[in-house]
């Protein structure tokens, strides 16, 4: 049981709940979950610009239906100063919906199983260890974890804070461990660590080996690997897509 099911079960009155709520779903979902954004006046984000498209809805006096990460919807409402205005949605009980009316923000019950790895244990290790360390995590992490380090941001933010920082700066970075190890290759007159080895291996399996494969297949007229989706998944998902880059 989860969001894709529950988007594609349930009437769409029942997960909306009444205000006002435009639904926003982070870019890294599924297909369908960015359809159903598009049917019912919403769009994508990403953790660069989430800021950017909650306060475009808020100030239009409606009302934020978010999905599917928590982490990245309470740091969200933390930095923009609503802190307190929103509410979990329990998966389980559509009666969290119910009673969400009041609430400027509705925030899915869901999380990234790689930034929930990181803990307030790791980032008092890294005090411990040496304090010139600057932390900087990715808003997927815990809010108490985002609230502890230097720093916060999308993984182009964090890029560009340790490529921009002086020569012999030291990072400590909570985000995925390829993605760190990468940094601190590419960012060798620094010292970049990871908060913590916690690896995707969704991500992983995306190798240049297996581009390749499908380049060649393709220039040999073999479409076996091509992903296809139902018109209206793809109509509708663009619709959410399109919204976020008029913004």
């Amino acid at each position: 049981f989860n969001l894709f099911t529950m988007l594609y079960s349930v009437p769409t009155t029942h997960l909306l709940p009444p205000g006002g709520y435009i639904p926003v779903t982070y870019a890294n979902s599924h297909a369908g979950i960015k359809a159903f954004c598009g049917r019912n006046d919403g769009l994508v984000c990403t953790s660069s610009n989430v800021e950017k498209i909650f306060s475009h809805i808020l100030d239009r006096g409606k009302r934020v239906f978010f999905m599917p990460d928590r982490n990245l919807g309470i740091n969200t409402a933390v930095s923009l100063g609503i802190g307190d205005e929103y509410v979990i949605a329990d998966p389980f009980s559509l009666e969290t919906l119910k009673k969400a009316a009041e609430k400027k923000l509705v925030i899915w019950n869901g999380l990234c199983i790689v930034h929930k790895v990181f803990t307030m244990d790791h980032v008092r290790k890294w005090r411990r260890k040496d304090g010139s360390f600057k932390i900087i995590v990715h808003p997927e992490c815990d809010p108490e974890v985002v609230a502890a380090s230097d720093h916060s941001g999308s993984t182009a933010k964090i890029k560009k804070m340790v490529e921009s920082s002086p020569e012999g700066s030291k990072w400590v970075v909570g985000t995925e461990y390829n993605m760190v190890n990468r940094l601190k290759t590419q960012n060798s007159d620094k010292i970049v660590e990871p908060l913590s080895k916690s690896v995707c291996v969704n991500m992983s399996k995306n190798r240049r080996r297996n581009l390749l494969e499908v380049l060649f297949a393709i220039r040999g007229g073999d479409y076996s690997s091509q992903v296809l989706l139902s018109p209206d998944v793809v109509k509708d998902a663009k619709k959410a897509i399109r919204r976020m880059l008029e913004q």
